[in-house]
């Protein structure tokens, strides 16, 4: 059951972000640091309540102390080891040049397949796919578009949350929360690096209402 609880949390917070995006695109707000912090807010609100709730009732209304530690260890493994498989093992097997014929011989049977649209451009020559030059475009190209970093601020504080709220009963979060930031640094570099587009550089003050 807590393995359960702890994959439908991650579920239902995935399916609230799209929710949240897009009743703030409803919304039309002036700026786009009105659009993000709108966002946040959506998501810390939900996402506190549907993470920390059943925490709540079984430390305050059931007052069970072992099963409150118990569902604390599986939460935060689980999630962690969920977002790692999410963020790196996944886009890592699905770049892989297998995966990338398969996918596209499944998308020309399904006639879904885009055709790229060649320009005649006088006075340039048309290099290769195989030229030394466009394979590092086309492998950047290939790579997961990084469109905002909701869900690794997301990621933090919910751990942050964990530790702080629940570290007198369960002082072992806070060395797993570590050992999680730990490989997440090195998970976050290899995904910027390795299976990310080049983010597109953006002018902005500060990290917006997440600090």
């Amino acid at each position: 059951p807590s393995i359960l609880y702890s994959l439908s949390i991650i579920v239902f917070n995935a399916i609230y972000l799209k929710i949240a995006r897009r009743l703030t695109v409803w919304e039309n707000h002036r700026t786009q640091e009105q659009h993000d912090t709108h966002v946040t807010a959506k998501l810390v609100l939900f996402e506190f309540v549907n993470t920390f709730l059943a925490l709540f009732y079984t430390g305050f209304y059931i007052q069970d102390l072992k099963s409150l530690r118990s569902q604390l260890f599986t939460t935060l493994m689980v999630q962690q080891a969920v977002n790692q498989i999410q963020e790196v093992v996944i886009p890592f097997f699905l770049q892989q040049p297998t995966s990338v014929r398969f996918v596209k011989k499944m998308t020309r049977k399904l006639g879904i397949d885009k055709e790229l649209i060649e320009r005649d451009v006088s006075g340039i020559e048309t290099l290769d796919d195989e030229d030394p030059h466009v394979e590092p475009v086309l492998k950047d190209i290939s790579g997961n578009h990084l469109d905002s970093l909701h869900d690794d601020f997301m990621e933090l504080w919910l751990q942050f949350g964990h530790v702080f709220l629940f570290s007198a009963v369960y002082p072992l979060a806070g060395a797993i929360a570590l050992l999680n930031n730990l490989t997440e640094l090195w998970a976050d570099r290899y995904k910027l690096c390795r299976l990310s587009r080049k983010p597109r550089p953006v002018s902005i003050r500060d990290i917006g209402a997440w600090f």
